[in-house]
């Protein structure tokens, strides 16, 4: 998340309560933390496919925590604020898809 990210979404004119998430790659690509989701997670190195023996749908309390190297922010809008805004919430992410 930059800057300029925040300020673009700030330039849309977004409503009080608006809700806009990031996803930023960590510094020196460190862990930010362990993640598993519903559905099989992504290949993390950008090749097609998904890691094997992740997605809770499928593998229940099997499924498997991986590392992940990217967070997401969500920040929401609030025109009362100087900036307009607060952080609303922040976790580990897995590489975004594109």
């Amino acid at each position: 998340m930059t800057q300029s990210e925040i300020d673009a979404w700030l330039a849309s004119n977004p409503q009080d309560g608006q809700n806009k998430a990031f996803v930023s790659k960590t510094p020196n690509g460190e862990a930010s933390g362990s993640y598993v989701s519903k559905q099989p997670t992504p290949n993390q190195d950008g090749s097609t496919g998904t890691i094997p023996g992740t997605g809770y749908k499928d593998h229940g309390l099997n499924a498997k925590a991986i590392d992940v190297n990217y967070v997401k922010t969500v920040l929401k809008y609030d025109s009362s604020l100087d900036p307009p805004y607060i952080i609303y919430t922040s976790m580990p992410a897995p590489r975004p898809t594109l």
